[in-house]
């Protein structure tokens, strides 16, 4: 993957985040980042934090590390049987606004990360399906994985078949 640039020095450097990467300028996204992690995205200026999680899931422990470092936490909570076109234009607005400031989007495993990315590519960039899925692949969609991943992807069909976009 490519260095990020911090933006005060123009120094390249590399998170501590697995998976990461950067669909957009200030819109970064990856799976749940260690305690260095945190770190970067304070030194890199990124003033939102969103955790993608289960309803329900407890979340403390992340919100004390985002929140102790100064910066904005979101909890957001989706599941298959939670998924609709209204999750999905949340997260859309959600990533426009963080934009702005600088936005760190994250789940545990890229299940449900990857299937709000592919809405919000489809919905919020008005990307094809070959276009989404190509980009949201790299963001942590795998809709022919079993379990969370394929279960989110029959959610995100659905909400396709309800809403023709």
């Amino acid at each position: 993957e490519p260095p990020v640039t911090n933006k005060p020095g123009g120094q390249a450097t590399f998170p501590a985040i697995p998976q990461f990467s950067s669909p957009r300028d200030n819109v970064y996204a990856g799976l749940r980042p260690p305690v260095d992690g945190f770190d970067w995205l304070q030194r890199n200026r990124v003033a939102v934090v969103v955790n993608i999680h289960l309803p329900g899931e407890d979340d403390s422990a992340d919100r004390k590390q985002v929140e102790s470092r100064g910066l904005q936490y979101i909890s957001f909570e989706v599941s298959p049987t939670t998924l609709s076109k209204e999750k999905a234009d949340e997260f859309v607005k959600m990533i426009r606004d963080g934009s702005k400031v600088g936005i760190f989007v994250y789940d545990r495993d890229g299940s449900l990360a990857g299937a709000m990315w592919y809405l919000q590519l489809r919905f919020g960039e008005f990307l094809d399906d070959d276009a989404a899925q190509l980009r949201a692949a790299q963001l942590g969609l795998q809709p022919n994985r079993d379990g969370a991943h394929r279960d989110m992807w029959l959610a995100v069909q659905k909400v396709l078949s309800e809403n023709n976009p």
